[in-house]
């Protein structure tokens, strides 16, 4: 299912929301799901709709697994360079985690995490000038 909530676009599976859809893959998505929306009706309940949606619908699968994978990599970019807890580093709660595995961002989005990257650029260019300015008038 395709939805705004928030002000964001969002996609649906079953478990909830999967990813937020840019601008730009809207309106191509809302026109495959109008094209492909009555297969979900004609799911037969026998495997798991990923499962089905896979065979189903390949070409939309395909698109549908690059957004997610793109989100991800987004995510854990900003997540690593916010330095977040690494998944490796509590083997209690995340036993055989290794580097590969990434950073833990939790509840946050693409968004959240461009949010708090900014608002951390700003204040550290604003340190820098502090420090440029005590320097060159001190």
């Amino acid at each position: 299912m395709i939805n705004t909530q928030e002000d964001k676009r969002c996609a649906y599976s079953e478990r909830g929301a999967i990813a937020v859809i840019e601008d730009e893959q809207w309106d191509v998505l809302c026109k495959l799901w109008n094209q492909y929306a009555p297969f979900h009706y004609q799911w037969p309940h026998d495997k798991p709709f990923e499962e089905w949606f896979r065979e189903a619908l390949p070409d939309v699968f395909r698109i549908y697994q690059a957004g997610i994978r793109s989100s991800h990599e987004v995510e854990q970019i900003l997540g690593k360079a916010l330095h977040y807890p690494w998944y490796k580093d509590d083997q209690k709660n995340f036993l055989g985690a290794t580097e590969r595995d990434g950073v833990c961002t939790a509840d946050h989005t693409i968004e959240t995490l461009a949010e708090e990257a900014a608002q951390k650029i700003a204040a550290l260019e604003e340190a820098v000038a502090a420090l440029i300015a005590v320097h060159v008038c001190g």
